[in-house]
């Protein structure tokens, strides 16, 4: 071969040898299964919803009402002014909104809402019960409520906030990944010192809820007792997670709304709550229906706040929800002059705020 055919020659064979490695190549890869996808991890999507609860006949703000997003942990509660933010995944959710006092409501958060205003109906409470008329019987009175927001005497934690406290334990991968803050449980606390249907209504972290929660469920209360008889009561407790230096954990349970390790000037909820001295028919004894109201057929529920300091006295009466000023007015004067035994903390007592509902009915035979 001449020195051009040998080149021409040489030339060929290595393009036939790259056509076989492309065809080998081809049918390996073709033979091959797939690689599998590693799918993207997505935080849901949510948005900011905010509004206001207010009384559904007088329109007054309801301050400490209770919005919790039905099947998830996500909840939220209204400030003194009645209004709350909520962080609600998108898409159609269902809100309940519950209040002390008041029927609980269920309403419907489409797809692209930001604002919802609730407004609830005040609950028919019977206790305690003020008219000039003779007391009805037994089967005339209407039923006591299933769950009370208020009791005579409200359930107590067996062991104390510090018994609840060592059953928290600070869930490691929370404790690894930096996840800190505060849970708010409530529950009903039935007739056998029980905790039933725990719910979660703020929460940093799901991991945070369910170590929460598993403590909740194993506490034991001296139930909470109406006119001499156990009844459910509605109790709320925080626990706060909080990482301080080096990673070191520390689990608090305090009074609802608490978040410092130092004790609050005022409670929200104590180991013991104070105890209403003559109970609701002592209170329901110094309640004077005002004339004016009485022939201006006036009539409704009164919710008084206040605070009970550590001699037992009133202090800071409010009323939260009337439907007359004439009448709290004379719910505020029945309030302060009650006494009761102070709320109890570690053995101290303390001041722990309270709440009272008083009910102004008119007789059905009365104009």
């Amino acid at each position: 071969l001449s020195p051009a055919r040998a080149r021409r020659l040489n030339h060929l064979g290595r393009l036939m040898g790259l056509t076989l490695l492309a065809t080998a190549a081809s049918f390996a890869l073709a033979a091959a299964p797939p690689i599998p996808k590693t799918p993207a991890t997505v935080a849901p999507a949510v948005r900011t919803v905010e509004g206001v609860v207010t009384d559904a006949d007088s329109r007054v703000p309801i301050a400490g009402a209770s919005l919790q997003i039905v099947g998830t942990t996500v909840g939220a509660a209204t400030g003194p002014d009645g209004r709350y933010r909520l962080d609600a995944p998108d898409g159609d959710q269902t809100v309940r909104v519950t209040a002390p006092g008041y029927e609980p409501r269920t309403v419907r958060l489409q797809d692209d809402q930001t604002e919802l205003d609730v407004a609830l109906t005040a609950r028919n409470v019977s206790d305690p019960e003020v008219t000039d008329a003779p007391r009805p019987s037994s089967d005339e009175r209407p039923e006591a409520p299933d769950i009370f927001e208020v009791a005579e005497v409200q359930p107590v934690l067996i062991g104390g906030l510090a018994g609840l406290q060592e059953r928290v334990e600070y869930p490691p991968l929370a404790r690894g990944a930096g996840i800190e803050g505060q849970v708010v449980v409530q529950f009903v606390v039935d007739e056998s010192g029980d905790v039933t249907d725990p719910v979660v209504l703020r929460s940093p972290h799901d991991m945070l809820s369910e170590a929460a929660l598993q403590a909740v469920r194993g506490a034991r209360f001296q139930p909470g007792m109406q006119r001499g008889r156990p009844v459910k009561v509605r109790f709320a407790v925080p626990v706060t997670f909080r990482l301080s230096g080096d990673d070191v954990e520390e689990v608090v349970v305090a009074p609802r709304g608490e978040v410092r390790a130092d004790p609050p000037d005022v409670f929200e909820v104590a180991e013991q709550q104070p105890v209403l001295i003559g109970g609701l028919a002592g209170l329901q004894a110094r309640v004077e229906y005002p004339p004016l109201a009485r022939g201006a057929g006036i009539e409704g529920v009164v919710v008084v706040q206040f605070i009970v300091n550590e001699q037992g006295r009133v202090e800071d009466a409010r009323v939260l929800r009337s439907p007359d000023d004439v009448l709290s007015e004379a719910a505020l004067r029945a309030v302060r002059a009650s006494e009761f035994e102070p709320g109890m903390q570690r053995g101290q007592p303390v001041k722990v705020r309270f709440a009272v509902p008083i009910t102004f009915r008119l007789p059905a035979d009365e104009e």
